[in-house]
Order: structure tokens, then C-alpha cells, then sequence
């Protein structure tokens, strides 16, 4: 074993010492493809522990269907151990490493549609594979049911977020559950999707009084209640709370490609067009470096309003996104933005 722990951590060093997180992300695909041919899978697996649940290696935060290939490895692996051996005491710890890995599950299904590489056949995979191992495991559907929503809510899917929601508030709560500011933040983020900004408003005041945290609580808070706040006209309030925001997202660069989309659109409708081209100007790389292209969406949309080039690119990608959601959610969301609208396809014969 011993082996394979050393292989394992010189390949995670050498990916530590590339410089993008791209570099990385795409490295970690080849060498993933690489140790599948050669068939070893005791490597294998072992990379896989390291990238996404040892926290003495897993310090990046990849693209969650690269991050969902790995936790499969794992998974798969593991049953298929506990189906094939008959000394209890080894089943006993493989359920334990097993349960364990379901943790994993909540962190990385709402994310898998950030990728285009992702069709719609693999995500309900995914989604499928999360609920039967929660199913046969025991685990309340709770998180299954909130990891749901966060997916709607990334792929513009408004009603069955409002069903994932109610089934979410419904199920019972178990050791897999997360902590309450975590539960409570992804309230706001809902509330503020659906339209309903007072109850988003309302719901994120233990947490902007500081009395809810977490290691992102406020952080992840801020988006959904500034656009809450705009929606409403609180352009005061909103001007006011900005500065907290941008200054809590900024010391976690993780953060930065999820929310610096969000302010860029807020310091548009705040009309500081100058703020929302600095913000766009220092973050750009950070939001590009990834193989992921739902922040680069949400980054051409933030920057259409003062940007061409970017509003034929926020077109060009929201219709391809939409495609594989099944619906106009980002089309209709960056013509409203911009108040232009929605194009269609012309085909030339």
C-alpha cells in the first residue's frame, strides 16, 4: 500500500507545482485516463482519496464532474468489496469508508452541470446514483432532495426546484445533514431564485448579524441577498452591504469564480459600471481558469451590459447551456439583463 501512497502523492505534488488550476484539472483527466488503461486500480483509487477527501492533498476545489469521476472510483470499488468478501470485520470497515464517501455526494452533484462536457444522461446518472445509495444505506433524503434544488437552480429549472424545496423542508434530518448556517444560506439562495427577495431577505438576517457562520457562511450568503436587495430597490442598503461582500469572497479564491459574477451584475444595476469593469478586469483570469463553462457564462452575462464581445458570447454559450438544460432559462435571463431581445436561430438553406 505503501506503494501506491507514494506514487499517488508524487503525482498530486507534481500537479501542486503546475500553474493553473486548467493545467491541473486537465492533467488530472490524463493521468486518471492513463492509470484506467494500465488497469491499476489500487493507484488509482489512492489518487482518487487524495484529490477529493484527503484534506492534507485536496486543497483545489476541481470541476465537480472531475471530482465525480473520482468519488465513483471509489464507491464502485468499495461495493464491490463488500459484495465479494465474507469476513464481517473487513465489511464493517468498507461500510464505514463507504458511508463516509456519501458525504461527498452533496459537495459535488448540485455542481455537475457547470461543465458542458456533462450531458443531461450523465447528470441524471449521477443524481440517480446518489439516491440509491442513500436509499439502500439508510440515509435520509434530506440532502439528496437539497443537492437536487442547488442543481435546479443551476440549470434554471424554477419548478422542480419549488418541488426539490418542499421535499427538502419535508424530510427528516439525520447525521448527514449539514450545519445549520450551511442549511439556512441555501434558503436565500433558493428564495432569492424563485422571486420571493422579502423571505430571502428575512431568512439571511441571523446570518448577516453574524449569529449563523461557517467556513462559506457569510461568504456565499452575499450574492442572493444583494440581488435581493437591487430586485426590491434597497439600492441604498445594497451599496452599503457591497463592500462586506466583495471583502469576505476575497480571501477564498475558491469563492471567486462563483461570486464575482454575481457583483459584477449587481454593480451594473447599482448603475457603477466603473466598479463592475474593475471587478471584471482584476477577476477575469481567476473565473477562466477552469474547465468548467457555467462561471464563464455567468461572466459574459455580468459583462454584457458594457462589453459586445461579451454579450455574443454569453448568446453563443446560454444557447448551447440551454440546449442541454431543456429550457431558455439563460437566454431569457441575459435578455432580460441586458434588455435586448432573445435572438433565434437562423438556419440558411
Amino acid at each position: 500500500m505503501s506503494e501506491y501512497v507514494d506514487k499517488a502523492s508524487g503525482i498530486v505534488d507534481f500537479i501542486k507545482g503546475l500553474n493553473t488550476k486548467i493545467e491541473k484539472e486537465e492533467y488530472i483527466y490524463n493521468i486518471v485516463r492513463e492509470i484506467q488503461e494500465k488497469e491499476d486500480i489500487e493507484l488509482l483509487l489512492t489518487l482518487s482519496e487524495m484529490l477529493i477527501i484527503d484534506d492534507d492533498y485536496s486543497s483545489t476545489k476541481y470541476a465537480a464532474d472531475l471530482r465525480m469521476r473520482l468519488l465513483y472510483q471509489l464507491i464502485d470499488n468499495t461495493a464491490n468489496k463488500i459484495d465479494s468478501t465474507e469476513d464481517e470485520e473487513e465489511k464493517d470497515d468498507l461500510y464505514y469508508n463507504l458511508y463516509n464517501y456519501m458525504w461527498y455526494f452533496k459537495w459535488i452533484i448540485p455542481e455537475i452541470p457547470n461543465s458542458l462536457a456533462v450531458s443531461k444522461e450523465m447528470i441524471d446518472s449521477a443524481n440517480d446514483m446518489m439516491y440509491f445509495y442513500y436509499t439502500n444505506l439508510n440515509i435520509s433524503l434530506a440532502m439528496y432532495y437539497k443537492s437536487m434544488m442547488l442543481q435546479n437552480i443551476i440549470m434554471g429549472q424554477i419548478e422542480k426546484a419549488k418541488e426539490n424545496y418542499k421535499l427538502w423542508q419535508e424530510s427528516d434530518s439525520d447525521a448527514m445533514n449539514d450545519c445549520e448556517a450551511c442549511e439556512v444560506t441555501e434558503q436565500v439562495n433558493y428564495a432569492c431564485f424563485v422571486g420571493e427577495y422579502e423571505e430571502a431577505l428575512f431568512l439571511a438576517e441571523p446570518i448577516l448579524a453574524g449569529k449563523l457562520s461557517c467556513a462559506e457562511v457569510p461568504h456565499i450568503t452575499y450574492a442572493p441577498v444583494l440581488k435581493s436587495l437591487v430586485a426590491l430597490g434597497e439600492y441604498e442598503k445594497a451599496k452599503k452591504l457591497f463592500p462586506e461582500a466583495v471583502e469576505h469572497v476575497e480571501r477564498d479564491l475558491d469563492l471567486v469564480y462563483a461570486m464575482i459574477p454575481d457583483f459584477i451584475e449587481v454593480a451594473v444595476k447599482l448603475n457603477d459600471i466603473e466598479y463592475a469593469k474593475q471587478l471584471a478586469e482584476k477577476y477575469k483570469e481567476e473565473i477562466f481558469d477552469t474547465t468548467e463553462h457555467m462561471p464563464q457564462l455567468r461572466y459574459f452575462i455580468a459583462t454584457s451590459p458594457f462589453d459586445e464581445e461579451s454579450y455574443e458570447c454569453a448568446l453563443e454559450l446560454a444557447t448551447l447551456i440551454d440546449e442541454r438544460n431543456e429550457n431558455n432559462y439563460y437566454k431569457e435571463y441575459l435578455a432580460k439583463y441586458t434588455r435586448k431581445e432573445p435572438r433565434k436561430k437562423i438556419t440558411f438553406k
